[in-house]
């Protein structure tokens, strides 16, 4: 490990680790209720808000472990177990369901810890954390444990620029390739 990093647990990196909501919750929605992600909202890195389902008022005050709130960060359990995102400031009221969720980071930038959770050695050990014969599911007590390394803060800082960087010219040159593959038909089908 790097001169200056340690390696600590999640559960002494945030103010707690715990599952969302467990069990039914069907008959709790409420179209103009309170957003109530589960594994399908989060990807690798960001939270999807297509598809949210939402659920009353009344429910979301009756479920306060799994309560989320900006700079959260929640981990897939079901299905993509490990895929980590970050609340982003500004999301709003939301709750949610088959996600571990790591409450309030400190010590650690968020960004950072996303990066790390899901990067192949985070995702790595997620993974071999998983159990189930069919259906790999993550516990909260494994994200819990998970062992973090831990760069001082503006190395943290340094390596998100980074990576933000890196990943923005990635979005760019995506783009840029569907917008060519697009121009390209649209000039093949005008020669035809």
């Amino acid at each position: 490990m790097k001169k200056g990093w340690k390696t600590q647990t999640m559960q002494a990196l945030c103010e707690d680790v715990n599952v969302g909501h467990v069990g039914p919750s069907s008959m709790h929605r409420d179209p103009n209720g309170i957003s109530f992600l589960m594994g399908k909202n989060v990807g690798t890195g960001v939270i999807y808000s297509h598809n949210i389902e939402r659920v009353t008022e009344a429910f979301h005050r009756s479920q306060p472990k799994s309560r989320l709130r900006p700079g959260d960060i929640v981990v897939v359990r079901i299905g993509k177990a490990g895929q980590a995102a970050k609340i982003p400031e500004g999301f709003g009221e939301a709750n949610c369901s088959g996600l571990v969720v790591i409450k309030q980071p400190h010590g650690i930038h968020p960004d950072f810890l996303v990066y790390y959770l899901n990067s192949p050695i985070g995702r790595g050990y997620s993974l071999s954390q998983a159990r189930g014969s069919t259906r790999l599911t993550l516990n909260t007590s494994s994200v819990a444990e998970t062992l973090v390394p831990v760069p001082p803060l503006a190395e943290q800082q340094r390596i998100v620029g980074l990576l933000d960087e890196a990943f923005d010219g990635l979005a760019t040159a995506k783009s840029n390739a569907e917008k060519n593959l697009q121009n390209a038909r649209a000039l093949f089908e005008s020669h035809l």
